[in-house]
């Protein structure tokens, strides 16, 4: 037993595995792993973590709202979660799986007009910039539109959805059709 006081007692191996007793010469060698190699993997670990919160990078996924129509011929929607991993382009970001785009356009919806039921003409993200609003789909299901709010529509068939503006303000977008896949 290696003694670090009256009141605490470990094993000889417990404490020469965190460098504070001596062990004999043969075990030292069967703990090295032990006392130096987990200080350093626990360390270093600590540090990533550390810099990617200092980064201010969040890890989880971006979530996209999927529009899509089902084998019912209605619109439903699905959260689909875009990974990111560390840029090769910039180190300090994260980025997704590049998406094969055909254009991209601004679309402002004047505040308090709804376009009745629709299908988008092709597949296509659609972010909202400003203003509030909402998509209504199969069964009165709505989803909120806010800045910020990413939805991929792909229900180019079917019944489609009506779009909704409210708000003090124009709902204004930025659509980027996707190519043919």
């Amino acid at each position: 037993m290696c003694m670090m006081s009256t009141k605490v007692r470990m094993t000889s191996t417990f404490w020469a595995a965190v460098g504070m007793c001596a062990l004999p010469e043969e075990e030292n060698n069967m703990h090295w792993i032990g006392r130096r190699v987990v200080p350093v993997v626990l360390v270093g670990s600590l540090a990533v973590i550390v810099s990617t919160r200092l980064r201010g990078w969040q890890l989880s996924p971006v979530t996209v709202t999927r529009l899509f129509t089902g084998s019912d011929g209605q619109t439903h929607a699905e959260n689909v979660e875009i990974g990111l991993t560390p840029s090769a382009i910039y180190s300090e970001a994260l980025a997704s799986e590049p998406v094969k785009a055909s254009e991209a356009q601004f679309f402002r919806l004047p505040k308090g007009k709804v376009q009745d039921w629709h299908n988008p003409a092709r597949r296509q993200y659609v972010v909202t910039l400003s203003g509030r609003g909402e998509v209504e789909i199969a069964e009165g299901q709505r989803i909120p539109l806010n800045p910020g709010r990413v939805v991929l529509l792909e229900n180019v068939t079917g019944k489609g959805h009506i779009t909704r503006s409210f708000g003090s303000e124009d709902l204004t977008f930025f659509i980027v059709p996707l190519s043919a896949q």
